[in-house]
């Protein structure tokens, strides 16, 4: 009989050790007396394999105590992650995150949360020693172009192989409102109890989608670092429509809005609040003929036209098919999906385009500021290269990441395996407690708060404070109003309300 075990033996059972069965065949695969492997333990998700063994992964029906490798899944933190062992020491606790890996904006959101990663595993790890790891999923495809039902078929691929493969508890993204509908309710409908903590995605729809596998649960599944939209429409409505950056009598508004849960839900706010009688709406999506869009909103003679677009070459086509019409003499107003500094400030525009984008104002999630935000991008841009005043929402991922660090200390306790409902009820004890700033010098205070006494704190993020309300899973912020300088070099804060 040969000695030792493995895949390439003859004997493939043949065994002295149980951590070679281990390895060969899954977790609960032990060495008998007579020197063959048993079965392995077998399971439905990674979630199994955790409540028996403190992890592992579910891979072809049985757990298994290597990291496998998962398509789509080819980014990590740490970098080397690949055939980690997961159960034992030195194993890691493995966090998941939902992007567009061939997409720049969703990849500066995956460095953000993976510099939170690499700073709390330097600055000590979790309460019982284990680091954290994160492994970034795919959902966008090449270009990032998938769209519709495989767009959701990405996204629930991806939340298979991070919530029902690996069991992870919780997860960074996805970074749009339409992908965070769709994997919520994948989530519900698997039966994964994983928390989603999405960064930038911000349809008041999300306020209200059902998130718990149990009405008993003490906390939803979803929640996000980013403020509703809600509270962006009633800025709108109440601050700058009619009022920035010109006053103006706006009694007939055209509201023109992509037709995802982003565009519908700024849309019905802003409907809502400025009067179904004086409000237009005209959607549009991929297939709209851009041109036939600005003869509608034309035809309607607004005083005022509110553009609500996910994407500024989106909000540029459709200025271009207005500028041919009489809208180029109204008075335009932008949401922060327009605020795109390399689109809206191109110089080559045409004068009829520019005219109208320097007389708009708009408004946006107000740009993080103060020591905590100037250390967090000096972080980023050493480790990553970033300069997170370049993008927005960075810091909302870098601090989706902590949140799920705090929840973590919280929720483990030694020998009791833990899932995201409570990591649900950890974040739910972040807006309370001793007062700490997110960032490495901190991390040894909150998990001495978060482990001990008195299990809470008061996070203040880099993107502001995070009094998250354990009801819905989100947190108030405030909201900017701006504009684009005349020279077009770039954008003017002209205002920031808070709600």
């Amino acid at each position: 009989m040969l000695g030792g075990c493995s895949l390439g033996n003859v004997h493939v059972d043949a065994c002295t050790a149980d951590d070679e069965c281990v390895l060969a065949f899954g977790l609960g695969s032990s060495c008998d007396a007579e020197g063959y492997c048993s079965d392995a333990a077998s399971c439905q998700t990674g979630f199994d394999c955790h409540e028996r063994f403190g992890g592992g992964a579910c891979v072809a029906g049985t757990c298994s105590d290597v990291l496998p490798t998962l398509p789509g899944c080819t980014v990590s933190e740490p970098t080397a992650l690949a055939g980690v062992r997961l159960t034992g020491p030195g194993s890691p606790l493995v966090l998941g995150s939902l992007f567009a890996t061939d997409e720049q904006a969703d990849m500066a959101y995956s460095a953000a949360a993976r510099l939170a990663v690499r700073e709390i595993n330097t600055a000590g790890g979790l309460v019982d020693g284990r680091e954290l790891a994160m492994l970034v999923c795919d959902i966008g495809g090449p270009g990032n172009a998938l769209t519709g039902d495989a767009r959701r078929d990405a996204v629930r691929g991806a939340l298979d192989a991070l919530a029902g493969t690996l069991g992870v508890p919780g997860l960074v993204g996805p970074s749009t409102s339409v992908d965070s509908l769709t994997a919520i309710g994948h989530v519900l409908a698997s039966g994964y109890p994983t928390v989603l903590v999405s960064p930038s995605a911000t349809s008041p729809a999300l306020t209200t989608e059902p998130d718990k596998l149990a009405p008993s649960d003490p906390a939803g599944l979803f929640w996000r670092t980013a403020a509703s939209d809600e509270l962006q429409g009633q800025v709108l409505v109440d601050f700058v429509i009619g009022q920035y950056p010109v006053a103006a009598v706006i009694t007939r508004l055209a509201v023109v809005y992509v037709q995802d849960a982003y565009g519908q839900g700024l849309a019905n706010v802003v409907l809502q609040r400025f009067g179904s009688a004086s409000t237009d709406l005209f959607p549009y999506d991929a297939a709209t003929n851009l041109g036939a869009l600005a003869a509608q909103v034309a035809a309607a003679n607004p005083d005022g036209v509110l553009v609500v677009s996910l994407r500024a070459v989106d909000t540029v086509a459709i200025l271009q098919e207005m500028a041919l019409t009489s809208l180029a003499a109204k008075h335009f107003y932008f949401t922060d999906g327009s605020k795109e500094s390399s689109v809206l400030l191109d110089a080559t525009l045409p004068q009829v385009v520019k005219d109208i984008i320097l007389g708009a104002a708009g408004t946006a999630p107000a740009a993080p500021r103060g020591p905590i935000f100037d250390q967090f991008n000096a972080s980023l841009l050493a480790d990553f290269g970033l300069d997170a005043t370049q993008w927005s929402f960075l810091a909302n991922a870098y601090d989706a990441s902590y949140a799920l660090g705090y929840a973590s200390v919280f929720a483990l306790s030694p020998g009791v395996p833990f899932d995201g409902r409570k990591l649900g009820e950890g974040l739910g004890r972040l807006s309370g407690g001793p007062a700490i700033d997110v960032g490495p010098s901190g991390w040894s205070s909150a998990k001495a708060a978060l482990s001990a006494g008195p299990l809470a704190i008061d996070m203040t993020g880099t993107s502001g404070p995070l009094d998250f309300d354990p009801a819905t899973g989100e947190a108030p912020g405030p909201i900017e109003i701006w504009r684009v300088l005349p020279d077009l070099s770039g954008f003017e804060e002209l205002s920031v309300v808070v709600p």
